[in-house]
């Protein structure tokens, strides 16, 4: 933070309760005259930034709230920067004409829900599980081919 608050940092999921009962200790010891000054103004003496917390940590923010007037801030990654999340995508496809010998052309639309937006569309009309993704059509920002 601007002020010095700490920030820690961890690469795990599921901090445990440990973990924030040993940061304000951590806190104070960094810099005890924000630490006291963060207090009696009711701020956070630190920030904890991590991908998830146990019931446990959380637990032990509210204790330290409630029992000792000292706030710990609890961030998930995922609120500080958009994670890539699998979007929910559909496609609907359609005829739009048959020769006589039967030859079809078709079209392929889709459509997709994404908390952090769908940006393009690609598309692999030969799709090998073996071989993997290889995009046909690299960048469709409609959904339409």
């Amino acid at each position: 933070m601007a002020d010095g608050t700490p920030i820690q940092v961890k690469r795990s999921d599921a901090i445990v309760r440990d973990v924030v009962d040993k940061f304000p200790t951590a806190a104070k010891r960094h810099n005890s005259a924000l630490f006291d000054k963060n207090v009696a103004a009711g701020k956070p003496v630190g920030y904890l930034i991590t991908f998830s917390f146990s019931k446990g940590a959380v637990e032990e923010v509210a204790r330290l709230r409630n029992k000792e007037n000292i706030i710990v801030e609890l961030k998930k990654v995922e609120d500080i920067v958009p994670i890539a999340k699998k979007p929910a995508v559909t496609v609907e496809i359609n005829e739009l004409s048959r020769d006589a010998k039967g030859v079809r052309e078709i079209e392929f639309i889709a459509s997709g829900q994404s908390g952090i937006g769908i940006e393009f569309y690609s598309w692999d009309f030969e799709y090998d599980i073996g071989k993997g993704f290889r995009a046909s059509a690299i960048i469709d920002k409609e959904g339409r081919q």
